[in-house]
């Protein structure tokens, strides 16, 4: 059950590891692949853990300890960099409403065919597009 647990928590923190080196990268797409491979390591391990305490034989030391050590650490990272993530998102985000807000408002307007909205009397319309 100790080697489960350990195989479990091993595997998590390798993909922590890597999601924590795609985040500090600003690679936001590739920290997202990973998350089935980090949801399936977190269901192990918490399974592992699970019949560990079941069997009643809940101590850690050693490399278990260690293990754990490490992984707390990885987990605070991971934190503190996915509350950065959503920061620089956000601020993206702000950045493009008021762009489009003051294009709205300041800029010549345009129809489909790129004739002058104002001329035709309709509407104007922007749209925003982004790629992953």
């Amino acid at each position: 059950m100790k080697a489960e647990m350990l195989a479990a928590a091993g595997r998590l923190t390798k993909v922590l590891a890597l999601e924590n080196e795609a985040l500090a990268r600003l690679e936001y797409s590739r920290a997202v692949s990973l998350l089935p491979e980090k949801k399936q390591a977190a269901l192990a391990l918490g399974t592992a853990l699970s019949s560990l305490a079941n069997s009643g034989r809940v101590q850690v030391q050693g490399e278990a300890e260690k293990v754990i050590t490490e992984l707390a650490a990885l987990l605070q990272q991971n934190k503190r960099l996915l509350e950065h993530a959503i920061g620089v998102q956000s601020r993206v985000v702000q950045t493009v409403a008021r762009s489009a807000a003051q294009a709205l408002q300041n800029g010549p307007r345009y129809d489909a065919a790129g004739n002058s909205a104002h001329q035709f009397g309709r509407a104007a319309f922007i749209a925003l597009s982004a790629t992953a």
